[in-house]
């Protein structure tokens, strides 16, 4: 009898050996062609475009440098001449015994050319280039925010379809477990409190693709309207795994980079020089201002007439319409102003001594932002090394249980129990490559690649 129940146990192992390898040659073939079927794909680079073209902050970042282009327009316009039209009507309830008309209207219009205004005029459209200045590297900036921020949803989602793929192939190596444990529960070679453990395990499995699934689909939604794409589309990434690649990295390169093109520094220092600016503008009001004029006056009103003697002809003071055609120059000197243009000093040299300080802040800043990034990605590569290391000592280690299992010498709960060290070890590496590839983001963003 010994013997016959070793003969039944030996083929019952075989036709489960043969079952199992059959479904999971059949899984791989659906989840290629699954994959293969996928619509409207995009690479990174063809997001990184897309996030370029469409994205919000960077439209109004494009506005705002419109904005500070005609700014620039506005400035010049100061060395043009103005003309300036003007009218004014009076009524005298007495004319003062007929001197005074009851009615006059005025009507004139000038034409003022500035000769000289203290340098406002340069300083102003100098200043307003440097605004422009600042438009663009407010522009630049918020494009690297806009480029690692892709990078950063792009690999993040790579990483949830490589753990969703590698929770599907999980759960259907569980459920094969599953009905060869309930095989050998009715063949009496197994205790059913084993398949139950299976089965609870199951069930933990299944509430992680559901939820990998829905994560999927919440940060689709994101990075669809990060990318400005219609919420309808079809969305998909070309990349389902993540290839790591060697970095080179050398940090004193890599500050000199960081110090010299980053969109901050350069922010700063144009700030610092249209303070300078506004400085020289506000000192104009101080220094003496000369205009030019040419205006014309008109007088409409009643003829107004002086009676003079007996019999005399009366002898006209005001005629029903006159004008007056005359230049004009006019040169301003403030004298005193109650010390306001040494206040104003102050506070621009101020303003310029907080932006000093700023800029080293910044530079400081970048420095330990470059460490920071060089470390992350030192270590993210080095826990993906250890993490494949355990996932060829957990492969190693389920291949041993399964073939123990099927030798009827390990329980079922030992077969789960390596299956859940296999996948966290195998979820482990997707993470770290996911956290390296945008570490790698954030070492380019910090550096300004």
């Amino acid at each position: 009898m010994l013997f016959i129940f070793h003969i039944c146990k030996k083929i019952l192992t075989l036709v489960l050996l043969i079952r199992r390898t059959l479904m999971l040659g059949g899984v791989v073939v659906l989840l290629s062609l699954s994959e293969s079927g996928a619509q409207n794909t995009y690479t990174l680079e063809a997001c990184q475009t897309l996030a370029l073209q469409n994205n919000k902050r960077i439209a109004i970042a494009k506005i705002d440098q419109q904005v500070a282009t005609q700014e620039v327009k506005s400035a010049k316009t100061g060395r043009t001449p103005t003309a300036t039209a003007s009218g004014n009507g009076i009524y005298f309830l007495e004319g003062a015994g007929g001197l005074i008309p009851e009615q006059l209207l005025t009507f004139g219009v000038s034409v003022t050319q500035p000769i000289y205004l203290g340098g406002k005029v340069r300083n102003g459209i100098e200043a307003a280039g440097i605004g422009e200045k600042l438009a663009s590297e407010q522009q630049a900036l918020v494009e690297d925010e806009v480029i690692y921020q892709t990078q950063e949803y792009y690999w993040s989602l790579v990483a949830l379809k490589e753990q969703l793929s590698l929770t599907n192939v999980q759960l259907i190596s569980l459920k094969q477990l599953e009905e060869d444990l309930e095989n050998t529960v009715e063949a009496g070679l197994a205790q059913k409190n084993d398949l139950l453990k299976v089965q609870v395990g199951i069930n933990g499995v299944k509430l992680k693709q559901e939820t990998l699934e829905r994560e999927l689909d919440l940060l689709k939604k994101v990075f669809q309207q990060h990318l400005g794409i219609e919420a309808t589309e079809n969305f998909d990434i070309v990349d389902t795994q993540i290839q790591v690649e060697e970095a080179t990295l050398t940090q004193e390169a890599l500050l000199n980079k960081a110090t010299n093109q980053r969109p901050e520094i350069a922010l700063i220092k144009n700030e610092i020089a249209l303070i300078e600016k506004q400085q020289k503008i506000a000192d104009a009001d101080f220094l003496p201002q000369v205009l030019v004029s040419f205006n014309f006056l008109g007088l409409l009103t009643e003829e107004v007439a002086f009676p003079g003697p007996p019999n005399a002809e009366p002898e006209v003071l005001l005629e029903e319409y006159s004008n007056l055609i005359y230049p004009q120059l006019v040169v301003s000197i403030p004298l005193y102003k109650g010390g306001d243009r040494a206040i104003k000093r102050r506070k621009y040299r101020l303003r310029t001594e907080a932006k000093q300080k700023s800029l080293e802040q910044a530079q400081e800043g970048i420095q330990i932002e470059v460490y920071q990034a060089t470390n992350q990605v030192l270590n993210t590569k080095r826990t993906i090394e250890l993490n494949q290391q355990s996932v060829i000592q957990a492969t190693e280690n389920l291949r041993l249980f399964k073939d123990r299992f099927d030798a009827g010498v390990a329980k079922g709960a030992d077969v789960l129990e390596a299956e859940f060290l296999l996948k966290e070890a195998e979820t482990n590496v997707i993470d770290a490559k996911a956290q390296y590839k945008i570490a790698l983001a954030q070492l380019d963003k910090a550096t300004a690649q």
